[in-house]
């Protein structure tokens, strides 16, 4: 009996920092996010048709595979800045 009432204090201590430890789990998602998106958001250099530049009637199985390595990361990129944005939103309402 005496664990359980310590379980709950503990829990209890706990609660006033939810809102800062989501606020600080946003941040970090957010960052982490933003630069998925920097690395991998809009690639300039990456043709995701795997055609060759010279010789357009060959398809480039190493680009089409980078091309979707890129689309990949940006789309975690995005899933990562929503949900910092849904944390710092929860944060801020508790």
């Amino acid at each position: 009996m005496v664990y359980g009432t310590l379980f709950v204090r503990s829990l209890l201590d706990i609660k006033p920092l939810v809102p800062k430890l989501l606020n600080i789990a946003g941040l970090v998602f957010g960052l982490v996010g933003s630069l998925l998106l920097w690395r991998f958001g809009l690639p300039a250099d990456v043709n995701r048709k795997g055609e060759s530049v010279l010789l357009l009637e060959e398809t480039d199985h190493a680009e089409i595979a980078r091309g979707k390595r890129y689309d990949f990361w940006g789309n975690i990129g995005i899933v990562l800045l929503v949900i910092a944005f849904a944390l710092q939103l929860v944060a801020a309402l508790l």
